[in-house]
Protein backbone atom coordinates (compact mmCIF):
# COMPACT_ATOMS: atom_id res chain seq x y z
CA UNK A 1 0.00 0.00 0.00
CA UNK A 2 0.92 3.33 -0.69
CA UNK A 3 2.17 6.74 1.12
CA UNK A 4 -0.64 9.04 3.00
CA UNK A 5 -2.09 6.75 5.16
CA UNK A 6 -1.66 7.17 8.86
CA UNK A 7 -1.83 5.48 12.09
CA UNK A 8 -5.43 3.86 12.36
CA UNK A 9 -6.61 4.68 9.08
CA UNK A 10 -8.99 1.54 7.83
CA UNK A 11 -8.56 0.80 3.83
CA UNK A 12 -10.84 -1.47 2.13
CA UNK A 13 -10.13 -3.48 -1.05
CA UNK A 14 -12.58 -5.27 -3.37
CA UNK A 15 -11.91 -7.35 -6.78
CA UNK A 16 -13.07 -6.47 -10.59
CA UNK A 17 -15.62 -8.35 -11.67
CA UNK A 18 -15.17 -12.40 -11.56
CA UNK A 19 -12.23 -12.78 -9.92
CA UNK A 20 -12.14 -14.01 -6.29
CA UNK A 21 -10.48 -12.34 -3.03
CA UNK A 22 -7.81 -13.39 -1.41
CA UNK A 23 -6.56 -12.13 1.60
CA UNK A 24 -7.64 -9.75 3.96
CA UNK A 25 -9.97 -7.10 2.34
CA UNK A 26 -9.55 -4.69 4.97
CA UNK A 27 -6.39 -3.46 6.78
CA UNK A 28 -5.32 -1.29 9.43
CA UNK A 29 -2.19 1.02 9.45
CA UNK A 30 -0.35 0.17 12.44
CA UNK A 31 2.20 2.22 14.97
CA UNK A 32 4.71 1.17 12.99
CA UNK A 33 3.47 1.59 9.46
CA UNK A 34 2.68 -2.08 8.51
CA UNK A 35 -0.48 -3.12 7.99
CA UNK A 36 -2.64 -5.81 9.71
CA UNK A 37 -4.03 -9.22 8.33
CA UNK A 38 -2.61 -10.73 5.05
CA UNK A 39 -1.74 -8.84 1.73
CA UNK A 40 -5.07 -8.98 -0.32
CA UNK A 41 -4.87 -10.30 -4.31
CA UNK A 42 -7.50 -10.83 -6.56
CA UNK A 43 -7.46 -14.12 -8.52
CA UNK A 44 -9.35 -15.54 -11.87
CA UNK A 45 -11.62 -18.56 -11.33
CA UNK A 46 -10.63 -21.95 -11.71
CA UNK A 47 -10.71 -23.66 -14.64
CA UNK A 48 -13.08 -27.06 -15.08
CA UNK A 49 -12.80 -29.42 -12.66
CA UNK A 50 -10.06 -27.75 -10.84
CA UNK A 51 -11.42 -26.35 -7.09
CA UNK A 52 -9.43 -23.42 -5.51
CA UNK A 53 -7.49 -23.52 -2.22
CA UNK A 54 -7.14 -20.41 -1.71
CA UNK A 55 -4.61 -18.85 -4.98
CA UNK A 56 -4.08 -21.58 -6.38
CA UNK A 57 -6.35 -24.40 -8.42
CA UNK A 58 -6.48 -28.36 -7.55
CA UNK A 59 -7.69 -31.17 -10.16
CA UNK A 60 -8.07 -34.47 -8.61
CA UNK A 61 -7.52 -37.11 -10.97
CA UNK A 62 -10.23 -39.66 -11.32
CA UNK A 63 -7.71 -42.29 -13.30
CA UNK A 64 -4.64 -43.74 -12.38
CA UNK A 65 -0.96 -42.90 -13.54
CA UNK A 66 2.78 -43.63 -13.30
CA UNK A 67 4.61 -40.53 -11.91
CA UNK A 68 6.30 -39.79 -15.24
CA UNK A 69 2.24 -40.33 -16.54
CA UNK A 70 0.56 -38.17 -13.85
CA UNK A 71 3.20 -35.09 -14.07
CA UNK A 72 2.69 -35.40 -18.20
CA UNK A 73 -1.21 -35.46 -17.56
CA UNK A 74 -1.20 -32.21 -15.23
CA UNK A 75 1.04 -30.22 -18.02
CA UNK A 76 -1.61 -31.37 -20.72
CA UNK A 77 -4.30 -30.17 -18.65
CA UNK A 78 -4.01 -26.95 -19.90
CA UNK A 79 -1.39 -23.81 -19.52
CA UNK A 80 1.20 -25.94 -17.98
CA UNK A 81 -0.19 -27.61 -14.68
CA UNK A 82 1.92 -29.44 -12.02
CA UNK A 83 2.02 -32.18 -9.55
CA UNK A 84 1.04 -30.60 -6.20
CA UNK A 85 3.12 -28.50 -4.30
CA UNK A 86 2.00 -29.04 -0.33
CA UNK A 87 4.06 -26.07 1.65
CA UNK A 88 1.80 -25.87 4.34
CA UNK A 89 -0.33 -28.48 7.01
CA UNK A 90 -3.59 -25.96 6.10
CA UNK A 91 -2.83 -27.09 2.51
CA UNK A 92 -2.23 -30.65 3.35
CA UNK A 93 -5.41 -30.50 5.59
CA UNK A 94 -7.46 -29.32 2.40
CA UNK A 95 -6.14 -31.86 0.44
CA UNK A 96 -6.73 -34.79 2.92
CA UNK A 97 -10.17 -33.59 3.42
CA UNK A 98 -10.81 -33.66 -0.32
CA UNK A 99 -9.60 -37.34 -0.61
CA UNK A 100 -11.76 -38.33 2.19
CA UNK A 101 -14.47 -36.74 0.61
CA UNK A 102 -13.98 -38.80 -2.33
CA UNK A 103 -13.56 -42.27 -0.61
CA UNK A 104 -10.06 -42.68 -1.07
CA UNK A 105 -9.45 -43.77 2.50
CA UNK A 106 -7.64 -47.79 1.64
CA UNK A 107 -4.89 -48.53 0.00
CA UNK A 108 -6.47 -48.29 -3.13
CA UNK A 109 -6.76 -44.05 -3.04
CA UNK A 110 -2.83 -43.71 -2.97
CA UNK A 111 -2.34 -40.29 -4.59
CA UNK A 112 0.93 -38.66 -6.03
CA UNK A 113 2.09 -35.10 -5.03
CA UNK A 114 4.76 -33.38 -6.44
CA UNK A 115 7.56 -34.44 -4.55
CA UNK A 116 10.57 -36.42 -5.58
CA UNK A 117 14.22 -37.49 -5.56
CA UNK A 118 14.75 -37.97 -9.54
CA UNK A 119 16.99 -35.05 -10.11
CA UNK A 120 18.46 -34.74 -6.86
CA UNK A 121 19.36 -38.45 -5.55
CA UNK A 122 20.29 -36.81 -1.88
CA UNK A 123 17.07 -34.59 -1.03
CA UNK A 124 13.79 -34.83 -1.94
CA UNK A 125 12.58 -31.23 -4.16
CA UNK A 126 8.97 -30.15 -5.38
CA UNK A 127 7.79 -30.04 -8.77
CA UNK A 128 8.13 -26.33 -9.09
CA UNK A 129 11.73 -26.91 -8.01
CA UNK A 130 11.40 -25.63 -4.24
CA UNK A 131 12.99 -27.20 -1.17
CA UNK A 132 10.63 -29.27 0.51
CA UNK A 133 10.17 -26.94 4.36
CA UNK A 134 7.13 -28.34 5.39
CA UNK A 135 6.67 -32.48 5.91
CA UNK A 136 4.08 -35.03 6.50
CA UNK A 137 6.05 -38.32 6.20
CA UNK A 138 4.28 -41.48 7.52
CA UNK A 139 6.46 -43.60 10.14
CA UNK A 140 9.92 -45.09 8.94
CA UNK A 141 9.72 -42.78 5.74
CA UNK A 142 11.41 -41.47 3.64
CA UNK A 143 13.13 -44.50 2.77
CA UNK A 144 16.35 -45.28 0.95
CA UNK A 145 16.77 -46.62 -2.00
CA UNK A 146 14.91 -46.99 -5.55
CA UNK A 147 11.84 -45.39 -4.08
CA UNK A 148 11.90 -41.97 -5.46
CA UNK A 149 8.39 -40.38 -6.10
CA UNK A 150 6.13 -39.38 -2.95
CA UNK A 151 2.25 -40.17 -2.66
CA UNK A 152 0.19 -39.97 0.08
CA UNK A 153 -0.98 -42.69 1.66
CA UNK A 154 -4.61 -43.06 3.11
CA UNK A 155 -4.20 -46.27 5.32
CA UNK A 156 -1.52 -44.15 7.20
CA UNK A 157 -3.53 -41.35 8.30
CA UNK A 158 -3.16 -39.50 4.85
CA UNK A 159 1.36 -39.42 5.62
CA UNK A 160 3.42 -39.37 2.76
CA UNK A 161 5.14 -42.39 1.41
CA UNK A 162 8.58 -42.64 -1.13
CA UNK A 163 7.66 -45.54 -3.64
CA UNK A 164 9.33 -46.51 -7.01
CA UNK A 165 7.61 -44.13 -9.37
CA UNK A 166 6.68 -46.69 -12.17
CA UNK A 167 3.82 -47.66 -9.70
CA UNK A 168 0.33 -46.29 -10.79
CA UNK A 169 -1.37 -43.92 -8.78
CA UNK A 170 -4.41 -41.50 -8.74
CA UNK A 171 -2.58 -37.34 -8.86
CA UNK A 172 -3.13 -34.25 -7.81
CA UNK A 173 -2.66 -31.31 -10.31
CA UNK A 174 -2.11 -27.78 -9.27
CA UNK A 175 -2.16 -24.34 -11.28
CA UNK A 176 -1.92 -20.75 -10.19
CA UNK A 177 -4.61 -18.34 -11.34
CA UNK A 178 -4.66 -15.04 -13.01
CA UNK A 179 -3.97 -11.98 -10.93
CA UNK A 180 -6.24 -9.29 -11.25
CA UNK A 181 -6.18 -5.73 -9.74
CA UNK A 182 -7.55 -5.02 -6.53
CA UNK A 183 -8.03 -1.34 -5.75
CA UNK A 184 -8.59 0.65 -2.68
CA UNK A 185 -12.41 2.27 -2.05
Amino acid sequence: MSGGHHYGDVVTFQCSSGFVPVGSSERTCQADQTWSGTDFSCHGPCPGEYIRFKGTCLKFSDDKQTYQGANDSCWERGDGGKLVVIKTQEMNDFIETNLRNMGRNDSDGKTWIGLDNLTDHENFVWSDGSALDYQNWAPDQPSIGTEQCVEILPQEHYKWNNIPCNDSNYYICQKGTSVGSAWEM
